[in-house]
């Protein structure tokens, strides 16, 4: 559940987002790393959108992401040829590996190579 001032910030950026920076500046330095933590963890542990972690673990491999739907989700080129690659990175919730009497981080799941 986010926060009500992570609520406001939220509202802010989608209500007033011509004036948000300036609403940014209100916001005292560490109250805002923490809101900007709070974001990430909702975005990166959602289990609708891969995004993210797709794009993370992309970078990590030395592609260069793409965020548009319908095509690769990243691209690099060794030696002259170009490779495309999928990823599915799996979301990792910890909850649900101790509701199965795992305590340990199920292994991720590789990168779907393609060319």
């Amino acid at each position: 559940m986010l926060s009500e001032a992570l609520q406001d910030v939220l509202r802010h950026f989608f209500t007033e987002h011509a004036q948000f920076k300036e609403f940014l500046q209100t916001i005292e330095h560490q109250a805002l790393e923490e809101h900007i933590i709070g974001i990430l963890n909702v975005y990166a542990n959602d289990k609708n959108s891969s995004t993210l972690r797709a794009y993370i673990s992309l970078a990590l491999a030395g592609y260069t992401p793409s965020l548009k739907k319908h095509e690769a989700d990243g691209q690099k080129t060794v030696e002259g040829i170009s490779y495309l690659a999928e990823a599915k990175p799996r979301n990792y919730d910890p909850e649900q590996d101790e509701e199965n009497g795992d305590n340990k981080p199920s292994k991720p799941r590789k990168l779907n190579w393609g060319r």
